[in-house]
């Protein structure tokens, strides 16, 4: 959005203006129309504080949403001080890097988030997620090290008895809610690779990990279906059947020991209706499962994402693993 904007002395002349060169881009003019450098003290549009970052400039613009960085609104455009900017940069660590003292980092957000989780706080959790992705963190990023890892440590503390059911019942519906907002950013556009379904066995009551993989794989370019927990067998392979074509089908599970109907379900999806599979989940960590033959088994999002992935790019392989081929790492 284009104009000019000038600031007036008190003789009421038109002392030095503002000009926008773009949508989210300003530079300060004199009379003379060249720019100011009047030092760090200047304002710059957020397409020239995301230059200075080293982010896209929607990054800097959850910056302002967030408060992280002070900033006023010139016509159409947002202007904030290049100090500001500086000293910003100053202090946060690169996108996709580590800490000062090279932690991952996340680690100090997923105690907060562990503590508004616990408290109910649904409003605090969001904004410990929304401070991550202004920081410039991906939806992956958001999902993967902070909302699993949190939950991760509610339900340890739910097995030593320091949390009790209810309030672990509480964080984990709250954990839904905000992977549904952070899934928001998780869309990739352009051509989607395939389509995957995810969901539960029956007797398999938990649907937060599907959930939290269903939006990596999104991000990834995939249209997923998630069925979520405790689906019947017949109607998880009739599912798959009327969405077809279903480049794979990930089945997750982190009961101890694993639902009963987990392995009917595998058995159906790869012979009714002949999909590969892949199962997932933390009961694959602390059970030897006893899949069919060619069933690849995956112990973290990374992992399942992966063998999915390459699952939907080459299926045809993938069948012949099912008819007995070699197992799927």
């Amino acid at each position: 959005m284009s104009g000019e904007a000038g600031e007036r002395g008190e003789d009421g002349e038109s002392g030095k203006g503002t000009e926008s060169t773009e949508v989210g881009e300003s530079r300060e003019v004199g009379e003379d129309g060249e720019s100011s450098e009047a030092g760090g003290s200047r304002e710059i549009g957020l397409r020239e504080a995301g230059g200075v970052l080293g982010v896209h400039y929607m990054t800097v613009y959850r910056y302002v949403r967030t408060g992280r960085l002070a900033a006023r609104r010139e016509g159409g455009d947002w202007l904030v001080h290049r100090a500001e900017v500086e000293a910003l940069r100053g202090g946060a660590p690169a996108p996709g890097g580590r800490g000062r003292r090279g932690r991952p980092r996340h680690e100090a957000r997923v105690g907060r988030l562990v503590t508004t989780l616990l408290k109910g706080d649904e409003a605090g959790a969001w904004a410990v997620i929304e401070e991550a992705l202004a920081s410039g963190a991906t939806t992956r990023a958001v999902d993967i090290e902070m909302i699993a890892a949190a939950m991760r440590e509610v339900g340890e503390r739910w097995r030593r008895g320091s949390v009790s059911v209810a309030a672990e019942h509480r964080a984990s519906v709250i954990a839904h809610r905000l992977v549904a907002r952070a899934g928001a950013h998780a869309g990739r556009r352009g051509r989607r690779r395939g389509t995957i379904v995810l969901g539960a066995p029956a007797g398999e009551m938990h649907s937060l990990p599907s959930a939290l993989l269903a939006d990596v794989l999104r991000a990834e370019g995939f249209e997923v279906h998630d069925l979520g927990a405790n689906v019947p067998t017949d109607d998880f392979v009739a599912l798959v059947a009327s969405v077809a074509p279903v480049q794979a089908v990930g089945v997750v599970v982190t009961a101890s020991p694993p639902a009963p109907a987990l392995i009917p379900l595998v058995r159906e999806l790869r012979e009714r209706a002949g999909v590969p599979v892949v199962v997932g989940g933390a009961a694959a960590l602390t059970n030897q499962l006893r899949l069919p033959a060619g069933v690849p088994v995956s112990r973290s999002t990374e992992e399942a994402t992966s063998l999915l992935a390459g699952a939907a790019r080459n299926p045809h392989r993938a069948g012949a693993d099912a008819a007995g081929g070699p197992a799927g790492r």
